[in-house]
């Protein structure tokens, strides 16, 4: 388990109203989603530079939802890098088509506000 799953896993709920053991399983489960998350944000980074309009938009989605996530579980210095990423993604995609876009980069930039 790496240092920062491990700092995080110390930001679960309050011990004495959960077995240890179920903290314990949970503290994992979420490192492990997170460390999914960013694989996925990884591989659609990748694919966005070959082929960009079927991942560019995937790109910004799963970048939002990785900025949920590491707010979530405490690690406010991380959120906002992610977050920004995905606004940039975002506004980009609504200057070409903003009836398709604009609500996702308000959406992010609601989500920039809520982890800063």
């Amino acid at each position: 388990m790496s240092a920062s799953c491990a700092i995080s896993l110390n930001r679960l709920p309050d011990p004495k109203h959960v077995p240890a053991e179920r903290a314990a399983a949970e503290g994992v489960q979420i490192c492990r989603r997170l460390a999914t998350q960013v694989e996925a944000v990884q591989i659609r980074r990748r694919l966005a530079t070959t082929s960009p309009a079927p991942f560019v938009p995937d790109l910004g989605a799963l970048l939002h939802n990785l900025s949920i996530r590491l707010s979530e579980m405490g690690r406010h210095e991380e959120a906002p890098a992610a977050t920004e990423e995905a606004v940039q993604v975002f506004r980009q995609l609504a200057a070409v088509n903003r009836a398709a876009f604009e609500h996702r980069s308000a959406e992010s930039l609601n989500n920039l506000v809520r982890c800063s």
